[in-house]
């Protein structure tokens, strides 16, 4: 419960912190009028960009809740094991649906970076001065190295998350058909294995969330708050 009542509170303050940052981007907006508006598409990306970070990061709690219950449900069974079994399952599928949130909010943050930089070099390619263009360029190429670098390394940990989902999955069908003593017994060292798995995944989505974090803070013309 109280795992339960920590993740609603830490939703409710990203979505104060998501609210005012969408506020702030209205506001630039309306202030840019018929003006460049390529900040305005870089503060949007950098949005998007923290959203995918506070996905990341639920993506490793939810992960580490479903690891959790899993081992729950083999080292220390209850007289009845219908329960905990359920638990399990009810963390996974939030797992699962997690990850499907993650992916959505990708292909949102690559549409709209896609137009950022598009933008962008159309406003070089109209730089008369030669020496600001190639500071330009120089920016261009540097900011999109990072953005390659940072979103290569979610794709890692996404790649990563998948196949450990689905051996999730398939624990829980050998024990959905054998949901006893002996049939937990029967896949602990396989729990274990995933449980070592699991926590070296979980570091790796830390790290993608707050390389993520720090992307959008240099990619806005504000500091975003931080998703943590």
């Amino acid at each position: 419960m109280a795992m339960t009542n920590n993740s609603t509170t830490e939703e409710a303050r990203w979505m104060v912190r998501t609210a005012r940052w969408a506020l702030l981007i209205v506001a630039i907006a309306v202030l840019a009028g018929c003006r460049s508006t390529g900040y305005v598409k870089s503060d949007a990306t950098a949005w998007k960009m923290q959203d995918l970070a506070r996905q990341v990061r639920a993506e490793g709690l939810e992960l580490k809740t479903t690891t959790s219950g899993l081992d729950d449900l083999v080292n220390t069974p209850s007289g009845n094991l219908r329960p905990q079994f359920q638990q399990f399952g009810r963390a996974l599928d939030q797992l699962v649906a997690s990850k499907k949130r993650a992916g959505n909010v990708a292909g949102a943050l690559e549409r709209k970076r896609t137009a950022y930089f598009e933008g962008w070099d159309k406003q070089t390619l109209s730089i008369s001065a030669e020496d600001l263009r190639k500071q330009s360029e120089a920016r261009r190429r540097e900011v999109s190295s990072q953005y390659e670098t940072t979103f290569g390394r979610f794709h890692e940990t996404q790649q990563a998350l998948a196949p450990l989902i689905g051996y999730l999955q398939d624990i829980r069908k050998a024990l959905d058909s054998d949901l006893t003593v002996p049939g937990l017994q029967a896949v602990k060292p396989s729990v274990v294995s995933t449980g070592e798995k699991a926590t070296q995944l979980q570091a790796q989505l830390t790290q993608s969330a707050d390389e993520l974090d720090g992307l959008a803070a240099r990619m806005s013309s504000f500091a975003p708050q931080e998703s943590k």
